[in-house]
């Protein structure tokens, strides 16, 4: 197995290594840590004015790219005490861009990032390189906040979202294979976005004008859904009998709907497989245009995993025992 480490700077760098050092991952895994130096800083543009202030760019590129390489080779020597195989890349470009293309170039199975908190305001100022960069990823993302991350060294709260298609039945999947202790509690959601059910009534206004009853396929729409929902549901708490599972439908909007019902219940963990348009299980449920995990990532502010469908990660990481792991002594300092 191969995981991509994403950091920017020594804090974020503990919480990533913190949530790895939580889990057991398969004999032979490499870590990779990725650091990307942003290139606008050392790029000027204009006359010939302008040459010698490239110059002294170009240097001070030099000495911070020595710098990062420095820091980056002692982080991975720091945490091979307990992970065995960890190397680093340093590049320069767009952070975002450059993270998808290493991640083409590598294959990884897993890519783990952690998103500078942010206040909502700021949020909508400030689009997060997080969100930017989980739609581009071939792999499974795991999204982490510093102070939330810190909080529990556990998810005792883990929120699955589930849309009806072949990538949530992947995330199940993955839940049911984590062997999770008996006090995690589980809460599968589903929501039924209101405009694509208003959507599907208009259609239903201009094709089939004939239908003796108006309210037939949104009735139609939701009783799918809530069939399929339940079906997942009774499979869940058939496979984790010892756990407290339980399953709710939402109608609203997905994005913010996930956010409130995590908020609410106080999640540790929000799991979602990203819709998969043409594979979903219940009619109307593919989404062509919107990323909802995107949108996720940018307006929550808990811990996200987001499963692919196919991603090895199934084959993966297993939480360790949570008798046997102490993951942090206080915030932001990483007990060894």
């Amino acid at each position: 197995m191969k995981v991509l480490v994403a950091v920017d700077n020594d804090q974020l760098a503990k919480t990533a290594f913190a949530s790895i050092e939580q889990k057991e991952w398969p004999e032979g895994t490499e870590f990779i840590i990725v650091h990307v130096i942003e290139s606008e800083k050392y790029n000027v543009t204009g006359s010939l004015k302008s040459i010698a202030h490239q110059e002294a760019l170009d240097q001070e590129h030099e000495r911070e790219y020595q710098k990062q390489h420095i820091w980056l080779r002692d982080l991975a020597l720091q945490y091979k005490r307990t992970l065995t195989n960890v190397r680093s890349v340093v590049i320069t470009g767009h952070i975002d861009y450059c993270i998808a293309q290493v991640a083409n170039v590598l294959k990884p199975d897993h890519v783990v990032m952690v998103s500078h908190d942010r206040t909502s305001k700021q949020r909508l100022w400030i689009q997060s390189i997080c969100s930017a960069v989980v739609d581009k990823l071939p792999c499974s993302v795991e999204v982490l906040r510093p102070t939330h991350s810190a909080v529990a060294s556990f998810p005792g709260r883990l929120l699955l979202a589930v849309d009806g298609s072949e990538n949530a039945v992947e995330a199940l999947e993955w839940l049911l294979n984590q062997n999770l202790p008996e006090d995690v509690q589980i809460k599968m959601i589903m929501v039924l976005d209101s405009q694509k059910i208003r959507d599907l009534n208009e259609a239903r206004n201009i094709h089939s004008s004939s239908m003796s009853k108006r309210w037939s396929t949104k009735y139609n729409f939701r009783l799918q859904a809530r069939e399929w929902f339940d079906e997942q549901l009774n499979i869940l708490k058939s496979e984790l009998k010892n756990h407290h599972v339980e399953g709710a439908i939402f109608e609203g909007d997905p994005v913010s709907s996930i956010v409130a019902a995590a908020d609410h219940w106080n999640a540790d963990l929000i799991v979602i497989g990203p819709h998969s348009v043409g594979d979903s299980a219940v009619d109307g449920m593919g989404d062509e245009t919107e990323s909802t995990p995107r949108a996720l990532v940018e307006q929550s502010h808990r811990d996200i995993l987001v499963i692919k469908t196919g991603a090895s990660i199934q084959e993966g990481f297993k939480w360790k025992d949570k008798e046997t792991y102490s993951a942090f002594c206080e915030l932001g300092k990483v007990s060894k």
